[in-house]
């Protein structure tokens, strides 16, 4: 091939890539455009909301996933309230129904220092069903994967024959007693039966209870206490029927507190919460109830520490945990021995008062609890510098007398105790303890399980400290120096 036509040829490749990456970049620019066109129309909406609500525009922004959903009503409302405005773009929280580091990943791996999430990654491995049944917790019953674990099954079935099973899916909430399971089944697993549950006005019920988790490593994990989600069974227990489903499984149609006739004085003429109401109930019946939500307490901090480590591994591999926190729910059956049975827990639980409205106070109340607990509200905390200013919490603030620190066996910094000291204090761990001073001080009615209380082994036993990581002994230290520097640091 002569030189002038050599020359057309690579001219007209030239010509023809310039034209092909032309078009690339024009179908690029369209989807950016096309993108940003929704973001805007989404921002459009969401500013016409906020003035319909009569809110001030404050700058801060939340993204809440799905958009327009009723079940996300309250969270919504609740944001609105404390001065959010619904945004796709600079959002400050994302607040997401479905676990958000799949779709999401890019996000998720990018976040900016002043933005927070409602999930941590690797919460799974104990609000999937299977996988928690799997723990073999003392406080959870029996189970078997399937069809793994059919030969183990058929030999605890032989050796208890009085004993009754339902089978568990992840992929649906249908239950039921199986009189001959099908051993066969995958992805399933079986459970034995609670077979004496505690009945009222002869209902069996369960009790959720609102768990926050702030921090990794160190882990600090809250609990709603003022409140609990009591719901009880359409029908009553007895006389048992294993196809009468609605008499032993808590389905959409519950039983309210108020509609049951043991509680209706006290829940809807005394007034009291759902957590009181119970207790009350049960004190009348002769039952220690204080020692009752300590066992539950208990539960869920041993189920939240087995997990821990594996939460903050699967975190990490998208961002410094500090970015995140998870509400979840604990749903727990007592037996009539008042023994407390760990059924499951759920991730982003129901906060949709449309079925029972009366439950819109509960819902709101526990968000706006938590708002507070985590930084997002603004009434309580600066969202854009929330840490470095004096007046929040200070160096000082922070710091603790322990017996090594006053003396010289921490010149050389090397024992864990030491690392409270202030000159062997590092910037990591002050930024702990800070986030830890803060959520203590703005806790409102969120109790804290872990750092456990100082005086819990009164009611809760060991926790085997042993097993704790350092930067966990740490902060346990540390709330026990706070301690004895004032009393109201000790729970």
């Amino acid at each position: 091939m002569n030189k002038p036509h050599m020359r057309l040829r690579l001219n007209c490749i030239v010509l023809g890539g310039m034209v092909a990456l032309g078009v690339v970049v024009i179908c690029i620019n369209y989807y950016e455009m096309r993108e940003l066109r929704k973001a805007v129309e989404t921002n459009a909406r969401a500013a016409t909301i906020n003035k319909g609500a009569g809110v001030k525009s404050t700058g801060y922004y939340v993204w809440i996933h799905p958009e327009n959903r009723p079940h996300l009503h309250h969270v919504t409302t609740v944001f609105q309230r404390v001065g959010y405005e619904l945004s796709q773009v600079g959002w400050h929280v994302m607040w997401s129904h479905d676990y958000p580091f799949g779709s999401r990943r890019a996000e998720m791996m990018n976040l900016k220092e002043n933005q927070k999430v409602n999930h941590f990654a690797g919460t799974g491995y104990f609000t999937n069903k299977a996988s928690l049944a799997g723990a073999n917790f003392s406080f959870m019953p029996k189970s078997f994967r399937l069809p793994q674990e059919s030969a183990l099954f058929k030999k605890e079935a032989v050796a208890h024959p009085e004993e009754l099973w339902v089978m568990k899916s992840n992929e649906h909430r249908g239950i039921k007693v199986l009189r001959s399971p099908d051993l066969k089944t995958r992805n399933s697993f079986l459970q034995q039966f609670i077979r004496h549950p505690l009945l009222i006005s002869g209902r069996k019920f369960d009790i959720g209870l609102y768990v926050v988790i702030t921090s990794v490593d160190p882990l600090r994990v809250y609990v709603y206490n003022e409140e609990v989600l009591l719901r009880f069974c359409a029908k009553d227990y007895e006389p048992f029927d294993p196809d009468n489903v609605d008499s032993y499984v808590v389905g959409d149609d519950y039983t309210p507190t108020w509609e049951i006739p043991s509680l209706q004085q006290l829940y809807n003429r005394n007034k009291l919460s759902h957590k009181e109401t119970l207790s009350v109930y049960l004190q009348g019946q002769g039952h220690d109830t204080h020692q009752l939500w300590s066992d539950m307490y208990k539960v869920v901090v041993m189920v939240v520490l087995k997990y821990e480590s594996l939460v903050a591994k699967a975190t990490r591999s998208f961002a410094d945990p500090k970015h995140f926190f998870e509400l979840v729910r604990f749903d727990f059956v007592i037996d009539n021995k008042l023994r407390v049975w760990l059924m499951e827990v759920n991730m982003s639980p129901n906060l949709s008062s449309a079925h029972f409205p009366p439950n819109a106070v509960l819902y709101e109340q526990v968000i706006f609890n938590l708002f507070s607990l985590v930084g997002v509200a603004k009434s309580t905390h600066n969202l854009n510098n929330q840490l470095s200013g004096n007046m929040e919490v200070s160096d000082r603030d922070v710091q603790v007398a322990t017996s090594e620190c006053l003396t010289s066996t921490c010149d050389d910094c090397s024992s864990l105790s030491c690392r409270l000291c202030y000159h062997c204090r590092s910037q990591q761990l002050t930024r702990v303890l800070k986030s830890a001073f803060l959520e203590h001080v703005h806790r409102r009615s969120y109790k804290r399980l872990f750092p456990p209380p100082v005086d819990h082994e009164k009611r809760w036993g060991s926790l085997s400290p042993g097993n704790y990581s350092d930067t966990n002994k740490l902060i346990i230290m540390w709330f026990m120096e706070k301690c004895k520097q004032d009393t109201h640091w000790c729970t």
